[in-house]
């Protein structure tokens, strides 16, 4: 839900630029050449959530916000992990803002929301050569074959990464953090304890400001270098699983992919061999199903309580109004 502060703020904003449903905000005091944080969406598939909280930011820190809205005209349908396109979509968008503003191509910041988070760990080797720095809140997704590149950590795309305990997904949170840190990546990590995906995005509003300046206190670092060999992301810890359901299969990994066969990349950890992987996804999308589908069942108590008819006690009585002293059980 959008409160009435963040709908004062997206009021404000520029609308359908540079791409149809995008919101841009540009803040009237700017440094020149300005920094630039890319917000992805939810599943909610509006940028107006993520628009709503970080504009009023933007304004205060002196930064250009580029909230696109996942693109129906090449397939989209809200979801940005199912979509799974390739991320070069993103990075043509925010080049096109540099068209209106100056924009500092060493200080290029993206941060995602739940499914814009998952979209964003996927794509992370993709978008890496374009954004210094990276923030995933309440989402992530990685495989178990994880490709590194060669140079990753340091300066070269930190990540910031916000997860609640009690997200039915959040093994596959961890699972991304734990990635990313094998590749080398450096990783600021927020546990959130007895937290739910509702929690999470109170949380990613109460630390947004927080996560804003750890992200303009970084600078490009990456350089463009060959992928090393392929690193295991680590298996969840079955107690990390919701205790309403059994252990998922886990995603399948990927197939490496060579270098040569590979779309142009930069420093940091690919979440897949190959970006457009449908087997990939079909994976996840059935770790997801049966997570849902065991948080959603009725238990074995419940469905029985349902299958027995109410009873009722219904007594005979004499001619004369007496209660006789046997009483029937009758069904209702």
């Amino acid at each position: 839900m959008i409160d009435g502060a963040a709908v004062l703020a997206i009021a404000a904003l520029l609308r359908d630029v540079p791409c149809d449903g995008c919101l841009l905000e540009v803040p009237s005091e700017l440094a020149s050449p300005a920094p630039l944080v890319v917000a992805l969406h939810g599943d909610e598939g509006s940028p107006a959530k993520v628009a709503g909280l970080w504009a009023p930011i933007a304004r205060e820190l002196g930064f250009v916000l580029l909230a696109p809205r996942c693109p129906k005209s090449e397939g989209c349908d809200g979801s940005w992990w199912r979509w799974d396109h390739s991320a070069a979509w993103i990075v043509k968008q925010a080049e096109a803002v540099g068209l209106r503003v100056e924009i500092d191509p060493g200080r290029r910041f993206l941060t995602g929301w739940s499914g814009g988070a998952s979209y964003a760990s996927l794509h992370i080797t993709e978008l890496s050569p374009a954004f210094a720095a990276f923030s995933l809140a309440g989402g992530g997704i990685a495989t178990e074959s994880t490709p590194c590149l060669a140079g990753a950590g340091g300066a070269c795309a930190p990540t910031h990464v916000l997860a609640g305990e009690l997200n039915p997904h959040f093994f596959m949170t961890e699972r991304t953090k734990e990635a990313l840190e094998r590749c080398g990546h450096t990783v600021e990590f927020l546990r959130l304890a007895a937290t739910d995906h509702a929690g999470e995005w109170r949380a990613y509003t109460r630390e947004a400001r927080t996560i804003a300046r750890w992200l303009l206190e970084r600078k490009a670092g990456c350089a463009n270098e060959a992928p090393s060999e392929n690193v295991d992301a680590p298996r969840p810890d079955p107690s990390s699983l919701p205790a309403s359901t059994s252990s998922p299969p886990l995603p399948s990994a990927a197939p490496v992919v060579p270098p040569s066969a590979r779309a142009p990349q930069g420093c940091g950890c690919g979440m897949v061999g190959s970006p457009s992987s449908a087997s990939q996804l079909a994976s996840i999308a059935a770790v997801i199903a049966v997570l849902m589908r065991g948080l959603t069942s009725p238990s074995r108590e419940a469905r029985g309580s349902e299958r027995r008819p109410l009873r009722r006690r219904r007594c005979r009585r004499h001619r004369d109004g007496r209660q006789s002293r046997k009483c029937v059980h009758a069904p209702t």
